[in-house]
């Protein structure tokens, strides 16, 4: 349930079109267009917390990063209406099932996906463009970061994290809903108490990631398969530490989902209208930003 912040935000010009996912959690209507606009500036500064790139360098991630933004623009935005299309449907049911549920997270991956293969090449490029120096910015950078996370760690306990876990997921699901009832909030309660931490089996995934781009930034980074090794590192890296890791991950995988379907059956009609009424404004503001009118999601729903 706990992520580690080094690790994404290293790692975030690969994952860039996570903002969306962002926008949608921390931001109104307005926020996201404004947001979005600035998208391959975000790119950038994500980059520059843990580098300092020399000119050539900064040219190339300023070109890539804009040539991101308008392919993601003209080929995202639009699938990511019809999606929020299909969502409010789903969420205008009397009854809402898991494989629906299931399903729904499986397409938000697979946008992920989409995105990710985008940046195979600039990745490359500015990996292996990096000077000793750079590398040890990289790394000095990553494990002060890594040392603050611990520090916070050994200073809360798990009682303690998970608490604040549910307060700022009770905060998510107001911001959504308007105030939860009773029975909501018991629903929360019990998805935290049944969850299962799986914060170490991160630290130690997170350190290993660490010690193989230590171990692959003193390769030759011209050579093909230690090319393919970044693709590997910054995109397909294996998402469990172990067996182990992979079951408690998949636990509570299952419980949130539940938790999503048990939450649709106790929604008042102040609550889904107010729910329905937020997806139509993104689904809204995201065709705005790709310059199409609303009638093409008919179009296209047709096809």
């Amino acid at each position: 349930m706990i992520f580690n912040n080094l690790i994404k935000k290293l790692t975030s010009l690969t994952k860039a079109c996570l903002i969306i996912g962002c926008l949608l959690m921390l931001t109104s209507c307005s926020q996201t267009k404004l947001a979005y606009g600035f998208l391959d500036n975000w790119i950038r500064w994500q980059v520059n917390d843990y580098v300092d790139l020399n000119s050539q360098q900064s040219k190339i991630l300023k070109s890539e990063s804009k040539k991101f933004h308008q392919w993601h623009r003209n080929n995202e935005l639009v699938r990511y209406s019809l999606f929020l299309n299909e969502t409010i449907a789903n969420l205008e049911s009397p009854q809402l099932k898991k494989e629906t549920v299931s399903e729904t997270f499986t397409r938000l991956n697979q946008f992920i996906k989409s995105s990710t293969q985008q940046l195979h090449e600039p990745t490359i490029a500015i990996v292996a463009s990096l000077s000793d120096e750079q590398v040890e910015e990289i790394l000095k950078n990553i494990k002060k970061e890594d040392e603050k996370l611990k520090k916070s760690l050994s200073e809360e306990t798990l009682e303690e994290r998970t608490a604040d876990q549910f307060k700022q997921t009770r905060k998510t699901f107001k911001s959504y809903l308007g105030s939860l009832t009773e029975e909501q909030d018991q629903l929360l309660e019990n998805f935290f108490k049944e969850g299962q931490s799986g914060l170490q089996y991160n630290v130690e995934r997170n350190e290993n990631w660490l010690n193989d781009f230590t171990e692959l930034m003193k390769k030759d980074l011209s050579q093909t398969e230690n090319q393919q090794q970044i693709i590997h590192l910054f995109f397909n890296y294996p998402e469990y530490l172990n067996e182990e890791h992979r079951l408690v991950t998949e636990h509570n995988t299952q419980l949130f989902h539940n938790l999503i379907v048990d939450l649709h059956a106790t929604l008042s009609k102040e609550q889904k209208d107010k729910l329905i009424k937020k997806m139509a404004n993104y689904r809204d503001d995201f065709l705005e930003l790709a310059g199409v009118s609303s009638d093409i999601l008919v179009l296209k729903a047709e096809l």
